[in-house]
C-alpha cells in the first residue's frame, strides 16, 4: 500500500502532525504536497526537523509589503506619536519599492542591504528604513509566519549627534532685556526654567500650576502634526511633576490673574493654539529676542528654537550637579540613556584633567 495518497492533479498529498491543538482542541495538522512520492518523503522529513527545532513557520504567501500594513496599523492603534506613525508610514511607502513584492519567507538580508544602498539614500533615511523593517520582522516572527529576522545583523546607523547647544550667553542677556507681553514671557520662562517640551507647555492649562506643591503637573500635549489637538504625553514618563522656581511661581500666579482662557497658552479667542498661530507666536518671541542682541530682519543673529530651551534646562542640571536619574524624571525621558547621552556629551566639554588635580588628601 502506497504510504502517501496520490491526487487526481497528480500530486502527492499527506498531512503532518504539528502535536499542537486549535482552540476547539483539535489537532493541528500541515497539508503537503510534492509532484512525487520520493519528494513528499523530503519535504515531511524536512518539516519535522524544523517542528522539532521550533523553526518552522508559514507566511501564507504574505508579501512584506502586505504585512507591512497590517503592522502599521497595529502599530497606530498603539498609540505611537503621531510624527512617529508619519515617518513609520513615509518609510513604508517610499523606501520599499525594491522589497515589498518579496514574501516575507523568501526575504534576504542581501535584498535588504540592496534597498538600503540605493542611490540618494541619506545616512538619516537608511537608519529609519533599516529600524523599520527590523520591527516588522520580529512583528511577523511574533504571528508566526517568520521563525527568524533577516535583518537582525544589519547596523543602522547612528544617529547624528544633535547640533543643538545651549542658550549662548548674548541670548541669556536679551532675554533680560526683552519686552515680552505677558503671555510670552511665561511661554519663554516655562520653557527655560522647567525644560517642558513645545506641545507640552502648549497644552497647559491653570489647574496644572500647583502653587502649593511648587511645582506643574504634566500630563498631556499638543500636536499640530495633523492639525490642532490634545493628545497624551510622549510616554508614561513623560507624565510628571517638574519642580518650578520660586520666580517663575510669582510671575504665573501675576499672569493667571489676568488670564481668562482654559489654556495658559491660546490664540486671540482664548482657544489653544493650531499650528499657524503658534508659529506666529514664535517668531514674535525671537524678533524680540533678536533685537536685543542688536540684529534685525537682514541680522538675524540668532535663531532659537523651544528644543534650545529645553537642552539649555538640561545642560543647567548637570551643572547643578542634579543626578542623571533626577535629571531623567525631570526631563520626561522615558530611556535614561537618552539623559546619558546629554550629560555624556556635557562632560565631554569638561577639562577632566583639572578636575582630578582638584582632588586633595
Amino acid at each position: 500500500m502506497a504510504k502517501y495518497k496520490r491526487r487526481a492533479d497528480g500530486r502527492y498529498y499527506t498531512l503532518v502532525n504539528t502535536g499542537k491543538y486549535d482552540d476547539n482542541g483539535k489537532p493541528i495538522r500541515i497539508p503537503l504536497y510534492a509532484s512525487s512520492s520520493k519528494k513528499l518523503e523530503e519535504k515531511v522529513g524536512e518539516l519535522k526537523t524544523d517542528l522539532r527545532r521550533g523553526t518552522y513557520a508559514n507566511d501564507n504567501g504574505i508579501t512584506l509589503a502586505e504585512y507591512a500594513k497590517v503592522w502599521f496599523k497595529a502599530t497606530k492603534e498603539n498609540k505611537v506619536s503621531p510624527a512617529t506613525a508619519r515617518d513609520y508610514l513615509a518609510t513604508i511607502n517610499n523606501h520599499f519599492d525594491q522589497i515589498g513584492e518579496f514574501r516575507l519567507m523568501d526575504l534576504k538580508k542581501s535584498d535588504i542591504e540592496l534597498q538600503l544602498n540605493q542611490p540618494g539614500i541619506s545616512k538619516e533615511t537608511r537608519r529609519r528604513i533599516t529600524l523599520t523593517i527590523k520591527q516588522i520582522l520580529e512583528a511577523a516572527i511574533d504571528d508566526g509566519l517568520l521563525y527568524r529576522n533577516v535583518a537582525r545583523g544589519i547596523r543602522a546607523p547612528k544617529p547624528a549627534r544633535s547640533s543643538r547647544e545651549p542658550l549662548s550667553d548674548a541670548e541669556k542677556t536679551a532675554l533680560k532685556k526683552c519686552s515680552f507681553s505677558p503671555m510670552e514671557s511665561a511661554f519663554v520662562h516655562i520653557l527655560f526654567g522647567c525644560g517642558l517640551r513645545r506641545g507640552e507647555a502648549l497644552a497647559l492649562m491653570p489647574s496644572d500650576i500647583d502653587f502649593r506643591r511648587r511645582c506643574i503637573r504634566v500630563s498631556k500635549s499638543l500636536s499640530h502634526v495633523r492639525g490642532k489637538e490634545i493628545k497624551e504625553t510622549k510616554s508614561e514618563a513623560s507624565r510628571r511633576s517638574v519642580d518650578t522656581p520660586d520666580w517663575l511661581l510669582m510671575e504665573l500666579k501675576a499672569y493667571l490673574s489676568e488670564n481668562t482662557s482654559l489654556y495658559l497658552f491660546h490664540d486671540t479667542a482664548g482657544q489653544m493654539m493650531n499650528d499657524a498661530t503658534f508659529r506666529r507666536f514664535w517668531k514674535r518671541i525671537v524678533d524680540k529676542i533678536n533685537a536685543a542682541m542688536g540684529g534685525n530682519e537682514s541680522l538675524r543673529l540668532t535663531h532659537l528654537t523651544p528644543h534650545t530651551f529645553r537642552h539649555n534646562y538640561a545642560t543647567m542640571l548637570y551643572y547643578s550637579d542634579v543626578d542623571v536619574k533626577e535629571a531623567q524624571r525631570l526631563l520626561g525621558h522615558a530611556n535614561i540613556s537618552v539623559t546619558l547621552e546629554i550629560y555624556t556629551h556635557l562632560r565631554e566639554d569638561h577639562n577632566t584633567a583639572d578636575k582630578i588635580n582638584s582632588i586633595a588628601l
